[in-house]
């Protein structure tokens, strides 16, 4: 039983540890000033210009490198970066690093990463371990509890034909 409630400890520790960086991270800078330095050299470094007539989204680079100053346009296939039906279309992702291209992506969460808690019934902690949940669709349970620390998750539930149990394909909701 100790094995089990170190684990959970451990769990539990390293998500708070994510969202305390997370909030940290936001939390630095200047103000308020979510600019980036002049230059940088981040892949996503760019402005966003006007739309093209045909309603593609246009940017302008300007990460350090080959990209730096270019015009890049969405393709047709995917017109948008941020899509109003996100899970029935692609988004326009920009890289401006030294690749310089448009590519379209499905905008999905990475739920395969230590402490991603998606696609119910399973969460991976910290450490890797995989740990295993059923609910019942639209239903709150905790993940973790303790004297002193309690987590909890909403259970948002859409069962694909021919499974028995629900599966949180559409992401997590904590």
């Amino acid at each position: 039983m100790d094995g089990r409630r170190y684990s959970f400890l451990l769990v539990a520790l390293a998500l708070v540890f994510i969202s305390m960086g997370a909030s940290l991270a936001q939390g630095q800078g200047k103000a308020g000033n979510n600019k980036k330095a002049p230059y940088d050299a981040a892949s996503t470094h760019y402005e966003v210009l006007k739309p093209s007539k045909k309603g593609q989204e246009k940017f302008l680079c300007l990460a350090r490198g080959a990209c730096n100053g270019k015009h890049l346009t969405c393709p047709s296939q995917c017109p948008e970066r941020k899509p109003k039906k996100n899970k029935k279309n692609k988004g326009c992702f920009v890289d401006c690093s030294s690749k310089c291209e448009v590519t379209c992506k499905w905008r999905k969460p990475n739920c395969n990463g230590y402490g991603s808690l998606c696609y119910d019934p399973r969460f991976v902690g910290g450490d890797g371990v995989m740990f295993y949940f059923h609910g019942a669709k639209g239903g709150n349970f905790a993940i973790v509890s303790d004297d002193n620390l309690q987590i909890n998750a909403h259970f948002i539930g859409t069962r694909p034909q021919g499974r028995t149990r629900e599966s949180t394909t559409h992401g997590c909701k904590p």
